[in-house]
């Protein structure tokens, strides 16, 4: 009886402590609001010899005519702050302020970055990193051949780690999941805009100029519909020009692209695995047991990334496939094409038609994104009479044309200032 009543005096003790830590894990998390900002840190300066150097060679920086478009210093900071993950946790994520020096008139341009592998293990061998990664040395290639362009220029430029990454990184990434990835790169937007105006005395107003790569292209686009369309951000920014190179638009096309082959060999199969475990991960109406869409165990992101197979019929199920392909999982096509902002290649029902100006860049020979994807929103977007250039690099891959786009983006912005 007595070791029963130590037993549990014990457990009595280590519940009410289990309870105390419950309630001041909950406290803490309710204590902090969206949107919150807790710090900017200064990363360090740069001046314009390091700026092109972090471009590329002389050579390369003539070429693009940098010449005249590369006119300010930059001071770099790092943002701290509270953002939405998955409609009920408050998580705190990062961006990466650039900060022109000297500038009259301060404008604030929003660069989506390009997709980050969630292996550290990748990460650490390849220079594509997330942009607060980036110390004025080493980091992001997003942050060194785009952002610091584009803030050279004359921008203010934010940039979103997005959630996944950084402190969150122990959380699943939403990938093209776009209606959960915009939370966190709408807050590191607001927020960045605030933090300037709080720390440095800088107003931008509500005009935005937005680009991205790749992932973060598709995200661009999709974040300028929700801009122009949704109540909920349309009275926070005005959206002047939109500049996307290599992006997913056309995201049930761009499932439909491996399904139709099933036994055709991608060098990036692990994107579709990834995208259709995002996707089903992260939408409310899916979320299915995983062995109804993979052949293969998988348990987390990692898994869906490092999926063996090379092609839609090694990684996917046979019943997965038909039925996306036939249309009768209306649930998950249906989804796929509310992350899409351009719908099918036959153009049926658009829900959109952008405002701003749209510019689209895109290699011909890219095999990580096909660019149908951007063929596709120019052909759908011109025939709505809308503000469109595209811009095709004849046998350019995914990676290869960086600088040129990012040296025409800032000539497109400043068209539409």
């Amino acid at each position: 009886m007595r070791n029963y009543m130590k037993n549990f005096g014990l457990f009595a003790v280590f519940f009410t402590l289990l309870l105390v830590s419950c309630k001041k894990e909950n406290t803490d998390q309710e204590q902090h609001m969206r949107g919150e900002i807790v710090s900017m840190d200064h990363v360090g300066d740069l001046d314009l010899d390091k700026i092109r150097d972090f471009i590329g060679p002389k050579v390369m920086i003539d070429s693009l005519g940098y010449a005249d478009k590369l006119k300010y210093e930059v001071s770099v900071w790092k943002l701290s702050y509270y953002t939405l993950y998955e409609q009920k946790d408050i998580v705190l994520t990062r961006a990466l302020l650039l900060v022109p020096k000297g500038v009259e008139e301060y404008r604030l341009a929003a660069v989506m970055h390009g997709t980050v592998v969630p292996m550290e293990i990748i990460t650490s061998t390849f220079p594509i990193g997330i942009p607060t990664d980036f110390d004025c040395v080493n980091g992001s290639q997003d942050v060194r051949e785009m952002g610091l362009p584009i803030a050279a220029s004359g921008f203010c430029v934010v940039m979103p780690d997005y959630t996944g990454y950084g402190p969150t990184k122990d959380r699943d990434h939403p990938f093209i999941y776009f209606p959960e990835l915009i939370k966190s790169a709408y807050d590191g937007i607001i927020c960045g805009r605030e933090a300037l105006k709080q720390n440095l005395g800088i107003d931008t107003g509500k005009d935005l100029w937005l680009c991205g790569w790749s992932q973060g292209a598709g995200l661009s686009l999709y974040m300028q519909k929700e801009f122009e369309n949704n109540p909920q951000y349309k009275e926070h920014f005005n959206v002047k020009a939109v500049s996307c190179v290599s992006g997913p638009f056309n995201m049930k096309g761009y499932m439909r692209y491996v399904f139709e082959e099933p036994d055709k060999l991608h060098t990036m199969m692990m994107l579709y695995s990834w995208t259709a475990y995002a996707v089903n991960r992260f939408c409310e109406n899916l979320q299915r047991p995983m062995d109804q869409i993979f052949r293969n165990p998988i348990y987390d992101q990692t898994d869906a990334f490092m999926l063996i197979g090379s092609s839609a019929g090694e990684v996917f199920t046979d019943f997965f496939i038909k039925n996306m392909l036939n249309g009768i999982d209306v649930a998950f096509n249906s989804v796929m094409e509310d992350v899409s902002t351009v719908i099918d290649k036959d153009f049926v029902s658009p829900r959109w038609k952008p405002v701003a100006p749209v510019y689209l860049h895109h290699g011909t020979a890219d095999t990580w994104v096909p660019s149908f994807n951007s063929v596709d929103a120019y052909n759908l977007f011109s025939s709505l009479g809308c503000d469109i250039q595209l811009h095709l690099y004849e046998g350019q891959g995914h990676l290869t044309f960086i600088p040129v786009f990012a040296a025409k983006t800032v000539e497109e912005f400043y068209e539409n200032l």
